[in-house]
C-alpha cells in the first residue's frame, strides 16, 4: 500500500506508480456507483495482468460479492487521507511487504515506507502482483510466524 493514494506535482508514490490523480479518483467513484464490477474488472486485470480470462472469473465471482457501497466508502477514505506524517508513530516492529512485480505500487514506495516507519523491514515477494498473498501464500505463512516470533 501506500500512505497517500493520490499523486500530485508533490507526490509520485501512490497507486498506479505515480499516475494516480485527483481526476482519476473521481472517475473511479463515478464508475464503482454505477456499477462496482465495471470498476473492479479492469482493476483486478491491472493488478494481475498475467491471469488469463479464465482464470479472472473466479477471482471476478468472488469480487462480485463485495458491498458496492462498502468499497466505494473504502475508496473515498483510501483517496482522502494523507499518512505519511504518522508513519514516525508506528512503534510496533513492521514488515513491509510488496511484490516486486506490482502494477499499483512500486518498489519506490516499500523503501519510502521503510525510511519513515522506525523498525521497519521491507520484504519483496518476487514474481509477485499486489496479490502475493495468494501468489505465494506460504511465503506470507514464513513472514507472519517470524513477526508473532519477535
Amino acid at each position: 500500500m501506500t500512505p497517500k493514494l493520490i499523486n500530485d506535482d508533490e507526490w509520485k508514490l501512490g497507486l498506479y506508480h505515480g499516475r494516480f490523480t485527483v481526476d482519476d479518483t473521481f472517475k473511479a467513484l463515478t464508475t464503482m456507483c454505477n456499477s462496482w464490477m465495471d470498476f473492479a474488472k479492469p482493476f483486478i486485470k491491472e493488478a494481475i495482468p498475467y491471469l488469463s480470462e479464465e482464470q479472472l472469473k473466479p477471482i471476478y465471482e468472488a469480487t462480485s460479492t463485495n458491498s458496492p457501497h462498502v468499497m466505494y466508502s473504502m475508496w473515498i477514505a483510501m483517496s482522502a487521507n494523507d499518512y505519511r506524517d504518522v508513519l514516525e508513530n508506528i512503534t510496533v516492529p513492521t514488515f513491509i511487504i510488496y511484490g516486486e512485480k506490482s502494477t499499483l505500487y512500486s518498489s519506490e514506495t516499500a523503501r519510502y515506507l521503510n525510511s519513515n516507519i522506525p523498525n521497519s523491514e521491507i520484504v519483496a515477494f518476487e514474481n509477485c502482483t499486489h496479490f502475493l498473498v495468494l501468489e505465494n501464500p506460504q511465503k506470507l505463512v514464513e513472514i507472519v510466524k517470524e513477526a508473532a516470533s519477535r
